[in-house]
């Protein structure tokens, strides 16, 4: 019976420490991937180490191994067993390092060496000195057993509402090093560097001659233009004007978290709420590089709150809402689907529609002729293209002109899905729904204004999205995204305000580390690749997902080969098959590079090659060929390279270039 009752309590002692096992070794985990972006390998899993350590002290005596020894002596020795444990896992990951494993492979087997250990020796610590033995010692363990899931339980739940705090300020400080860190490691992205042409151009900084200049870039202006051509016209440099995303994002993140306390959500379920919105698709990219969304985003948000609390108060500040609503849609042109939605709020919000009427019909005046002034002006200051040419790219890259085909339509709408899902949409609608059905919904009615009106904004930029986007990017995503996620998130924090159960914070507060969580796990492979222009087609599937050469070296890659160009005799001509993706080096190198069907019959010629040019558009056989016989590498760094014509060689021929996507077939892409 003894014999049996020992083997029931060393297996039910296991199932707990396998299960609270589970959850140290995925802290630690987290932390140590973590700290291996700042810091090395040793040093990670130390101070990883010293986190689980904290865990196990705390936990493990109460309740992993129950009715076990509790107090200090025997928490010491546990602690003390775990010291000589940590040696031993840091021998075996320096042993496994030394022999070529990967650190982020060989912290795996160190994992399983010291599992069993920590095992054996807590089990044989804890339980020294409990003589219960038989039958009586076997139900207590099975009763025990029976409640080591509410105990875990419990035990989250309480620790959870403890320290939310200062966890979820690690989380959001987390997410903010992860954008600057990738703001310093992700290259140029082509559509980055042609605006940044265009701002520099309007403000009259001499620039070699390229396509980007050919017309402005209207369709992102306003602020953004004024920051970044002011920022350009004192010399900054890549990482200064992409420093000003970065701030946005930390003030759109400030912005999320005072709307909430305003909401009257308690401190730890706001910060929870902010790192969740941290967490929304495609945020790294607007935080990390100088596009204009993350502005307009802001400007955007700033604008509607005020909307809500205060345009419909006095004309004035609807012209005021209109006003800031104005600046964000000159900012990027797609925002202005926020005034059919006021339209549509201001009409079906209540039985009062003509009294509101007035003052929103306002603030869409005010909101386009902003835009309108703030475009003129723009146009004016480029000095580049006829006032036909500037049309027509506005109509294009706007997507207003073109119809797609029906084939098309679907494509775009599974991406959408891809990023956005439509499913995480109709929930969001559908607590919308809910809190407004309720019968205490009069006490709510900011949030319920708040997510009426970022519901209809977000829901009409996904559509048209779907409907109009020239290209499927996810950088084109925005503000519709963050307004659908921002509704969802006052909805989902009301429910913690109807009901404070334990239970339903824990559950608040899994999913939200869960979210948290997996979307730090893919912004941290987003910085590993580093090629923008290939992670942001990644998004909508038009790129493979494939580490570079080298991870975390793309940027130096890119500037390593702009230095290259830079730094050839003035007579040297430089060619791409696709001026689009070498925008970028235009920007770096300020040297200029043409089309290769442009290409001279004599002189030092380059044709510049980016990691674009193979994992967004493809080359056909004969241009690869034309490469392989006509031209030798001059230059290579990474999977960016500049291959110089042979004297001999032969003219290029059409470059057959390919893009998956841009029609219902393939077709050369001509941009």
């Amino acid at each position: 019976m003894n014999s049996l009752a020992a083997r029931q309590g060393w297996a039910a002692d296991g199932v707990r420490f396998l299960l609270a096992g589970a959850a140290n070794t995925l802290i630690t985990l987290a932390v140590y991937e973590l700290l291996l972006f700042a810091t090395p390998p040793w040093l990670a899993y130390s101070l990883s180490w010293l986190c689980g350590l904290l865990f196990v002290v705390l936990f493990y005596p109460s309740r992993v191994f129950a009715g076990g020894r509790r107090d200090f002596a025997a928490r010491a020795a546990l602690g003390a067993s775990y010291v000589g444990i940590f040696l031993l896992g840091l021998g075996t990951l320096k042993a496994l390092v030394a022999a070529g494993v990967p650190a982020r492979i060989s912290i795996f087997a160190v994992v399983a060496v010291t599992t069993g250990s920590n095992f054996i020796l807590g089990r044989l610590i804890l339980a020294a000195g409990n003589s219960a033995t038989g039958a009586t010692a076997g139900n207590d363990r099975a009763s025990r057993r029976d409640g080591v899931l509410l105990n875990i339980i419990a035990f989250l739940a309480e620790k959870l509402e403890r320290f939310a705090i200062p966890l979820y300020a690690l989380v959001i400080l987390t997410f903010l090093a992860v954008f600057g860190t990738a703001a310093s490691l992700l290259t140029v992205e082509a559509d980055e560097a042609w605006i940044l042409l265009s701002t520099m151009n309007a403000f009259g900084i001499a620039l070699p001659p390229s396509e980007a200049l050919a017309s402005p870039t209207l369709t992102s202006g306003g602020i953004h233009l004024l920051i970044h051509g002011a920022l350009a016209w004192i010399g900054s440099n890549m990482i200064v004007h992409r420093l000003v995303s970065l701030l946005c994002a930390l003030l759109l993140l400030v912005t999320v978290f005072m709307v909430l306390k305003r909401l009257n959500r308690p401190t730890p379920i706001a910060l929870a709420a902010t790192a969740l919105f941290a967490a929304v698709p495609g945020f790294i990219f607007q935080a990390s590089l100088a596009t204009a969304e993350i502005i307009a985003t802001l400007l955007l948000f700033w604008g509607c709150l005020h909307w809500v609390r205060r345009g419909q108060s006095s004309y004035l500040h609807a012209l005021s809402s209109g006003f800031l609503i104005g600046l964000a849609c000159s900012t990027r042109v797609n925002c202005v689907v926020a005034l059919p939605a006021i339209l549509i709020y201001a009409i079906f919000a209540g039985s009062d529609w003509r009294r509101r009427l007035v003052p929103t019909v306002l603030t869409m005046a005010s909101a386009l002729a902003t835009l309108g002034v703030a475009m003129g002006l723009y146009y004016l200051a480029a000095h580049t293209g006829s006032g036909s040419e500037a049309q027509s790219f506005f109509l294009s890259s706007s997507g207003v002109e073109g119809v797609k085909s029906p084939t098309h339509l679907l494509w775009a709408f599974v991406i959408s899905d891809r990023i956005m899902p439509i499913w995480l949409m109709a929930a969001i609608g559908g607590a919308y729904l809910m809190s407004v059905a309720a019968p205490d919904s009069h006490r709510h009615q900011e949030s319920t204004r708040l997510s009426a009106i970022f519901l209809l904004i977000g829901l009409g930029g996904i559509a048209a999205w779907v409907a109009k986007a020239p290209i499927p990017h996810v950088r084109y995503l925005w503000p519709a995204v963050p307004c659908l996620w921002f509704a969802g998130i006052v909805q989902l924090t009301q429910l913690f305000v109807v009901r404070r159960a334990k239970y339903e914070a824990l559950a608040l507060h899994l999913l939200i580390l869960a979210a948290c969580g997996t979307r730090l796990a893919a912004d941290a492979l987003i910085v590993a690749n580093g090629e923008s222009l290939t992670l942001v087609y990644q998004a909508n599937g038009m790129a493979p997902y494939a580490l570079p050469t080298g991870s975390f070296h793309a940027a130096h890659d890119q500037r390593a080969l702009a230095a290259f160009l830079a730094g050839q005799p003035p007579d040297a001509r430089f060619y791409a098959a696709i001026p689009a993706s070498a925008f970028p080096i235009i920007l770096l190198s300020k040297r200029t590079i043409a089309r290769v069907e442009t290409m001279s019959s004599s002189g030092p010629r380059y044709v510049v090659m980016n990691p674009g040019d193979l994992t967004v558009w493809h080359p056909d056989a004969a241009f690869i060929q034309w490469i392989r016989t006509s031209t030798e590498p001059a230059f290579v760094s990474g999977d960016f390279a500049a291959f110089r014509v042979k004297d001999e060689g032969a003219p290029p021929p059409a470059p057959g270039m390919l893009r998956l996507g841009g029609n219902d077939l393939l077709r050369p892409a001509m941009r």
